[in-house]
């Protein structure tokens, strides 16, 4: 009762794959970070979408602003890193020594929908792109 959770996978991504503990550590901050941090009922939602060559997997929620430049400040060692799980700069980590420099996690606050949004961002691949890629 304190949360409500969606889902949208738009179906060019069906076949898609998304790289391991990619959406869970964005939808436990969300839950941490947003739900935990709300009295009222929080909407968490997750959506996965194509931009071009690029996915996303984005994770939005109605909790509290992020602090400003979270990932920069997080990549710099200027912010310690909390909780004991997968955490976004490990994501972010893996994305980006997987995909590029170019590829990796953001956190910002949409001021227009007043929500907190996490997103993953890596080259769209199929399993079979992505092992011909791991061979290369």
């Amino acid at each position: 009762e304190r949360m409500r959770l969606s889902f949208d996978v738009a179906e060019d991504c069906n076949n898609l794959i998304i790289p391991k503990f990619t959406i869970q550590p964005l939808l436990g901050n969300a839950i941490n970070y947003g739900v935990g941090k709300m009295l009222e009922p929080c909407a968490i939602s997750v959506r996965i979408y194509r931009e071009g060559e690029v996915c996303v997997c984005q994770v939005r929620n109605q909790g509290p602003p992020p602090e400003d430049d979270l990932m920069g400040k997080l990549r710099r060692g200027e912010l310690a890193a909390q909780g004991t799980g997968v955490g976004l700069l490990n994501i972010d980590q893996r994305i980006r020594s997987v995909f590029g420099e170019e590829y990796g996690v953001t956190v910002f606050r949409d001021e227009k929908a007043e929500e907190t949004v996490a997103q993953a961002r890596f080259k769209a691949m199929t399993a079979e792109e992505m092992e011909g890629k791991s061979r290369e």
